[in-house]
């Protein structure tokens, strides 16, 4: 999980009394899919406050952790989308893209596929060159090591809301990932050109049981309510 030239914050879990009143205004869009069933996390980086920690997690499986490029500093107070608030700035030289890494620990038993709904509210496109978001996951054969491609690929479902236009110049952009099969927990890679301003970033998975399990899982739904009726 090591990476070069990065500073890496570590998540320290947040109450979860806190969630409903932490929640910013653009944390808009609910995902397709019962935020409250198994196998679901939920976690909130809001960089209005505090800009290490996040302000919800929601994720039994591990600690999520983000990862800066070198050239990013904290800044405090910026005009944001509703007032002013704490932000990541993105610096560096020129118009290359940085990247910003978020590690999602997920369900450790293997089923069908991740569902990931990503949102982020800044000033500029978390995908500047027209790539989507990339996606790597941790490498069974060497623990540790750098990640590599999802052994069943990666797709980028059309999300319906996927760039609104916020007040003051600012944006939230949002997005769907599957991963197939589901990993022990993924990677994932947003680029932002330098002098970015970052406000927010909130990251809802699920991971989906096979169809085999589905179906007993409904078979068993079924028996109860027969035994019920008896």
């Amino acid at each position: 999980m090591k990476r070069k030239e990065m500073k890496r914050i570590v998540v320290v879990l947040a109450a979860v009394g806190l969630m409903a009143a932490s929640a910013a205004a653009e944390d808009m869009w609910d995902p397709p899919w019962d935020v409250t069933g198994p196998g679901t996390t939920y976690q909130v980086w809001d960089f209005t406050e505090d800009p290490d920690a996040p302000h919800i997690v929601d994720n039994p499986y591990g600690d999520p952790s983000i990862e800066w490029p070198g050239l990013v500093d904290y800044q405090n107070p910026v005009e944001g989308p509703y007032g002013d608030v704490g932000v990541w700035h993105i610096g560096g030289p020129g118009t290359e893209p940085q990247p910003v890494t978020i590690w999602v620990p997920n369900d450790p038993d293997e089923n069908e596929v991740k569902h990931i709904q990503w949102q982020i509210t800044s000033t500029g496109s978390p995908t500047p060159t027209g790539n989507q978001p990339g996606v790597t996951v941790p490498d069974p054969s060497n623990p540790g090591g750098p990640g590599i491609p999802p052994s069943g690929g990666v797709s980028h479902p059309t999300h319906p809301h996927g760039n609104t236009n916020l007040p003051n110049g600012w944006y939230q952009y949002a997005g769907y990932i599957d991963i197939i099969p589901n990993p022990e927990g993924e990677w994932i890679t947003f680029e932002f050109v330098p002098c970015t301003y970052i406000e927010q970033i909130v990251i809802h998975t699920e991971c989906t049981p096979e169809p085999a399990t589905l179906s007993l899982l409904a078979l068993g739904g079924l028996l109860t309510l027969v035994r019920r009726r008896r």
